[in-house]
């Protein structure tokens, strides 16, 4: 797996949210993907919504709650920006890297994302995310929210702007780095057009009382690759059948 470098940014649409006016209505559980890293784990929606995930591990606040407290919890929503429907939505075989296809007109929109496991030993945040949108066939729409909102009372962060997004609520810190790089505001709805051969790619970092590392797009998706070598060379390992006959799996 190799990451596409381009220089052109995707164009950016100065467009109403499609969001707006809606009534706020989360996925039924059963319909999101689970991202996990044996510490925190983090659930997306059919729709590209990051809706629930809690830091530093499974036991600590949310930092993207609407899952139960609605999008004034917190949410990060990388999707199609324009009218899609579900082509498909799959893990890549043998990995716990998730891919989701929308058909948006006459072109595909694809969401990879994933996780990273291995991370000891290396200078890296303890909890890295990395979602990739990519565009086929021709150009497509698409909405990126960056919401995130810390623990029950959804406390905005303290915002600095620089090479990346850097959020921080004390101990906790995020930074949030795209390529090619767009300007993003937390809680502002951003619209941009994606197109065949350029992907857009974020990589969110998150830091819990250590130093916030920030972690390069190209670097972040050559761990994805990383990642997925593992899952397929230790798959015996990672899955056990239980009695019902259902296999769990080892990335949350």
């Amino acid at each position: 797996m190799s990451l596409d470098h381009v220089n052109q940014a995707p164009q950016r649409l100065d467009q109403p949210d499609p969001l707006q006016g809606r009534q706020w209505c989360p996925a039924p559980l059963a319909e999101y993907g689970l991202l996990g890293d044996t510490r925190t784990a983090a659930l997306v929606s059919a729709a590209g919504s990051v809706d629930w995930l809690c830091v530093p591990a499974f036991d600590g606040e949310p930092l993207f709650g609407a899952l139960l407290g609605g999008p004034a919890a917190g949410r990060f929503l990388t999707g199609p920006g324009q009218p899609a429907s579900l082509v498909t939505r799959r893990y890549r075989k043998e990995t716990a890297t998730l891919e989701t296809v929308w058909a948006a007109r006459d072109g595909l929109l694809t969401l990879t994302e994933a996780m990273i496991t291995e991370v000891a030993g290396q200078l890296l945040p303890s909890t890295i995310l990395i979602r990739r949108l990519t565009a086929e066939q021709s150009p497509v729409r698409v909405t990126v929210i960056f919401d995130p909102r810390l623990g029950v009372r959804h406390r905005r962060p303290r915002v600095r702007q620089g090479r990346d997004l850097v959020c921080d609520w004390g101990p906790v810190a995020t930074s949030l780095g795209s390529s090619p790089r767009v300007d993003l505001e937390p809680g502002r709805p951003l619209h941009l057009v994606v197109t065949p051969g350029t992907p857009l790619t974020f990589v969110l970092a998150i830091a819990y009382g250590e130093p916030l590392i920030h972690v390069r797009p190209a670097a972040a998706w050559d761990l994805v690759a990383r990642d997925e070598a593992r899952w397929q060379a230790g798959r015996r390992g990672l899955t056990t059948p239980s009695r019902s006959g259902t296999t769990w799996c080892g990335a949350c």
